[in-house]
This record gives structure tokens, C-alpha cells and sequence, in this order.
């Protein structure tokens, strides 16, 4: 790890770092170059804080992680198709339609792994699964309209609406009548 005095020195050298050759004179307080070291680093240190907090604060007002009460008390991924399918109809209901369309998506993949059309892994993005599904266009299809849903919805963040339940509601079905 570099020493700091050779880096200070260099700069001195440099004239960019001037401020600490000098004695300051502030209306009768006078600063020793030292204290000017301590008054720019202490100063450079709370910039950086409040560019830190700053971030946080953006973070939690437009970051991802809102989620509906429903929402985070929903099965987990693994839990059968079947409970997804009974969580989604719960959560339309209950009128959160961008949980509703998640817990579509989820029992659909889960319902298509259980019929060893898909892999489930959470890790697998949703091309991955399109992809397994390329010579079925019977089930490509509506789980690519589904995809597209959830992902307005899930990943950008918007609440939607009763129309969006309602599709992918009906690609679910659209898939699972598929021969």
C-alpha cells in the first residue's frame, strides 16, 4: 500500500497542492499549514459523506426492492405450481396485479418443469427458458407472452393493472391446454 507522505509531496511539488504551503488569514484567525491539511481533508471527508447518504437516500426512493406486503409473503420459487397458481388468483383479487403476474410466471416455468419441458433453476434467465422451448411453439408462445408482461411489470418496477392479470392468466392457460 503507497505511503501518503511520498504522494503529498509530490504534489506539493506539483503547485496543485498549495493550499498547505501557505499561511491562511481568515479575519484574524490565522491557520498553519497543518491546520489547513486537517480543515481540506475534513472538508474532502464529509463532500464524500454526504455524496454517500445522498446515494442511500436515492437508492430507497427508486430502487427495486418495493415490494407489496402481498408480494413478500408469497411462496418461495420452489413451492409446486399449483400454490403459485392459487397465490396469483389470491393476489388479483386483492387487486396487487404486478404480484399477480410474477406468481403467473413462476407457476407456469414450475408447471412446465414439471412436465420436463423446462429446467427450473432460479439462476436461468427467461431466454434460457424460451430457448428450451424453441420446437414447441404451442408453449412458446404464451409463456413469451407472459414474459414479456411480468418483465414491465417486475422489473420496471409499475404496478400494473387488471388487464395485465388478466393476460397472463390466459397465456397460463393457453400453455397448459397446449397438447
Amino acid at each position: 500500500m503507497p505511503k501518503v507522505e511520498p504522494l503529498l509531496e509530490e504534489l506539493r511539488r506539483s503547485g496543485q497542492f498549495r493550499l498547505a504551503e501557505t499561511n491562511l488569514d481568515l479575519g484574524g484567525l490565522s491557520l498553519s499549514a497543518q491546520a489547513a491539511n486537517i480543515v481540506l481533508w475534513v472538508g474532502l471527508g464529509l463532500g464524500v459523506l454526504w455524496v454517500v447518504l445522498s446515494g442511500v437516500q436515492l437508492w430507497q426512493v427508486f430502487g427495486p426492492h418495493k415490494v407489496s406486503p402481498a408480494t413478500a409473503l408469497a411462496p418461495s420459487p420452489i413451492t409446486p405450481w399449483q400454490q403459485w397458481t392459487a397465490q396469483a388468483e389470491q393476489l388479483t383479487q386483492s387487486g396487487d396485479y404486478r404480484g399477480a403476474c410474477r406468481a403467473w410466471y413462476l407457476s407456469l416455468v414450475l408447471w412446465l418443469d414439471s412436465e420436463q419441458q423446462v429446467k427450473y433453476q432460479p439462476t436461468r434467465t427467461n431466454q434460457e427458458y424460451l430457448q428450451d422451448l424453441q420446437d414447441q411453439p404451442r408453449l412458446r408462445e404464451p409463456l413469451s407472452q407472459l414474459v414479456r408482461i411480468h418483465e414491465r411489470l417486475w422489473y420496471g418496477n409499475q404496478p400494473g393493472q387488471a388487464k395485465d392479470a388478466q393476460s397472463c392468466a390466459q397465456a397460463v392457460a393457453q400453455a397448459r391446454q397446449a397438447p
